[in-house]
């Protein structure tokens, strides 16, 4: 019976033992975690504290190697300045020191009278360079003159050649023919208005066979125009004054103006084509643009 009650209290005491035990070590366990927490975040904040820092020293270190570039520049402008002030002084004190010294010859070495001739000799010299000096002058700018002239006549003379040919077609001979009627009535419209606008050398003759023949033979005219009217689907003058053309193997431009009938037959276009210097206009506005634009081209 002791047997038995000694070993339930030795079994009491292990058990309590062990349950001591595990409950110290599971406390340690805690505060060793907690310990490493704490040094974790303090290394987390030395580490932070490290990037901060290492930033600011590679700021200050820039903000140092400006400094010092800064510095060297000035340093190096400075040095410059000072070295041309020296050569500056050490040029005019030379030029001085020169200067003495042929005050120094002249008036002690030398007498009254070579001081004179050298100074003679000297003025005779400088008025001989300044009259080549202005003979150069006068000579460069007569040449510089000439040139500019030339140049100036040159665009005067193109300038005028374009004056020329742009007025040239106010020259051209114009005649103006067709029935009296006609005519009369392209005096008071179409024709005032082309002599607005500066080809005024047009002359207006009623239509006659022998009269034109006359102004073709002789070479009287530059541009013919016709004053298109029908007769009972033709107008026999267009023919006419194709075949006349035709035979003489004249060049001179034929304008046919249909207005206000529109186009002629097939028989009468085919009739005016067979002239090769021929022109059909249908409207006052390509009658003015026809004559304008064969004035340029057939004026003599």
């Amino acid at each position: 019976m002791r047997l038995i009650l000694r070993l339930l209290l030795l079994l009491c005491l292990l058990f309590c033992g062990g349950v001591s035990f595990a409950s110290a070590e599971e406390t340690s366990e805690k505060e060793r975690i907690s310990e490493l927490e704490e040094e974790v975040r303090r290394l987390q904040l030395e580490a932070a504290n490290y990037e901060y820092l290492k930033e600011e020293t590679e700021s200050y270190r820039q903000s140092v190697e400006e400094e010092m570039s800064s510095y060297r520049e000035f340093v190096q402008a400075e040095r410059e300045s000072f070295l041309d002030t020296i050569n500056l002084l050490l040029y005019v004190g030379g030029s001085v020191i020169v200067f003495i010294g042929i005050l120094i010859t002249y008036f002690l070495g030398r007498s009254a009278i070579d001081m004179k001739q050298t100074m003679d000799s000297h003025k005779n010299t400088l008025y001989k360079q300044l009259g080549q000096a202005k003979k150069q002058t006068n000579r460069e700018f007569r040449e510089l003159l000439q040139q500019e002239m030339n140049h100036a006549q040159e665009r005067i003379e193109a300038l005028t050649h374009l004056v020329d040919k742009e007025m040239a077609y106010k020259k051209a001979r114009v005649l103006v023919t067709g029935s009296t009627e006609d005519i009369e009535r392209m005096k008071s419209v179409e024709l005032s208005e082309i002599q607005k606008r500066g080809l005024t050398n047009i002359e207006v003759v009623s239509y006659s066979y022998d009269k034109m023949k006359q102004y073709i033979q002789n070479d009287l005219i530059d541009i013919l125009i016709l004053r298109y009217r029908p007769i009972d689907g033709v107008d026999p003058r267009m023919g006419e004054l194709v075949e006349m053309l035709s035979q003489q193997q004249c060049s001179i431009p034929l304008l046919i103006y249909t207005y206000p009938f529109g186009m002629m037959s097939q028989h009468e276009y085919e009739q005016a084509n067979s002239y090769q210097w021929s022109m059909i206009a249908t409207l006052p506005t390509s009658l003015a643009g026809n004559l304008f634009v064969t004035a340029h081209a057939f004026h003599r």
